[in-house]
């Protein structure tokens, strides 16, 4: 029996998409495709021990799609800014609709990377209900180059998607407090790592004055290596003159963290 070269296509690219995916997630996939979602992943998180990973609250939905070599070449693709796929009206319909979040993610041949967006955010964000009633059967979808599915990205998806549920917990918080406590939590368990494999940790602060903007990078190093920066990056908006100014410091221990992280706040409570 001869594989065709769809087929053949579709088969490697869902296969790295799966070694992608697979340290974030427990993959789920339909018996019988009739959801316009071809594959599921309930997302998971490191552990607080640093030993396993734990099964988070949070489940996503992917509709994949792939454009081979011969239709996207990598100079064609490097002389653009995004990338176009066509995708049915009523499955852009019943993803707006659906209270699961579903990302649609671009396998792109030529270049051997995946792109990705939440498409319910799309759809709100370029139709709205107007997408119910729309004639065609279906629609171009743009996504950016920027957009790339990687480790970021995941980690994105898993914060994002525990603001509703974090919200039923803490039901008098406002979803910006309770992303703080998202981004303040990660630095926590990042120091705490830091602290148990003995790396020094110190924080890094970039000062654009021209912009009043600062960024605030987080680095760790190990017996004398090179600092790596931690992935995840706050960016303040500091009124300069209100004498309330991050600079930068090495963090030695956890003793130091609720005054870095007070400082972090005070920042950000002055953002614009």
């Amino acid at each position: 029996m001869k594989i065709g070269k769809t087929d053949a296509f579709e088969a490697d690219y869902m296969t790295k998409f799966r070694q992608i995916a697979a340290p974030f997630g427990i993959f789920m996939d339909y018996e019988t495709d009739r959801a316009g979602r071809d594959i599921g992943l309930h997302l998971t998180q490191a552990s607080s021990s640093g030993e396993g990973r734990i099964v988070t609250p949070i489940s996503v939905w992917f509709q994949m799609k792939g454009i081979m070599p011969q239709t996207l070449s990598l100079k064609d693709l490097n002389a653009s800014e995004q990338v176009t796929v066509a995708l049915q009206t009523n499955h852009l319909a019943f993803w707006y609709m659906n209270p699961q979040p579903t990302y649609l993610a671009i396998y792109v041949g030529s270049a051997e990377l995946f792109l990705a967006i939440d498409i319910k955010d799309w759809v709100g964000e370029n139709f709205g209900d107007r997408i119910l009633a729309h004639a065609p059967k279906t629609v171009a979808v743009s996504v950016s180059k920027r957009n790339l599915l990687d480790e970021q990205f995941f980690r994105n998806v898993l914060n994002r998607n525990l603001v509703p549920t974090l919200r039923s917990i803490f039901s008098r918080e406002k979803d910006e407090g309770i992303a703080r406590f998202l981004r303040d939590s990660s630095l926590v368990k990042w120091l705490f790592n830091c602290e148990t494999s003995g790396s020094q940790a110190r924080i890094r602060v970039v000062s654009y004055m021209s912009k009043m903007r600062t960024e605030v990078y987080f680095e760790s190093s190990t017996a004398g290596a090179e600092w790596v920066e931690m992935l995840t990056r706050l960016k303040c908006h500091i009124e300069r003159k209100s004498g309330r100014e991050l600079t930068s410091c090495a963090i030695l221990s956890a003793r130091p963290l609720k005054l870095v992280v007070s400082k972090i706040n005070a920042a950000s409570s002055n953002a614009t």
